[in-house]
């Protein structure tokens, strides 16, 4: 049996964080991870500034031109490691969610009295029932006691416990 299931929250795209981190280097790494788009976003620059202002503070041209050539260098790792950092951090998220949704499954189906239930790549809940729809519904209808039949046998409880424990 097939049950839909829509999950709380979604998993991110690798090839819209790998498309989006080529193209845009540190600013394409916030889809992935917003911390590490403000690291690698804000470190070049600040460095790039602390080098140059340090160059012009000491009238030295060639600390400024270490400056330039220091932030080309780091370009290239800054951009490199911003795509390592995003493939990283999409599995990282999409295993995070993936277990959120499967324990929130597991914990649907233990309120539910079902055995356990595997979550499918399409979002849907897969489970091997023991007996097919007709046949549980006829075991069911014919063990099935009346409301008032079970209230005597069963004080203290509620309609609800009723038709938790043998549905509509």
């Amino acid at each position: 049996m097939t049950i839909a299931y829509i999950p709380v929250k979604q998993e991110k795209s690798l090839g819209l964080a790998l498309a989006l981190t080529v193209l845009f280097g540190p600013l394409g790494l916030f889809y992935a991870t917003v911390w590490g788009g403000l690291v690698m976003a804000l470190f070049g620059p600040i460095l790039f500034f602390l080098v140059a202002i340090l160059g012009v503070a000491w009238n030295n041209t060639w600390i400024m031109g270490m400056s330039i050539g220091m932030w080309l260098v780091f370009i290239a790792a800054d951009w490199l490691t911003s795509i390592i950092w995003s493939v990283i951090s999409v599995y990282s998220y999409n295993k995070k969610v993936k277990q959120e949704n499967q324990r929130q499954m597991m914990l649907m189906n233990s309120f539910q009295g079902q055995g356990p239930a595997q979550v499918n790549s399409g979002g849907y809940l897969q489970q091997n029932p023991v007996a097919s729809n007709t046949t549980e519904q006829a075991n069911l209808g014919s063990n099935k006691p009346t409301l008032q039949e079970w209230q005597k046998k069963n004080p203290g409880k509620s309609i609800n416990d009723y038709f938790s424990e043998f549905g509509r």
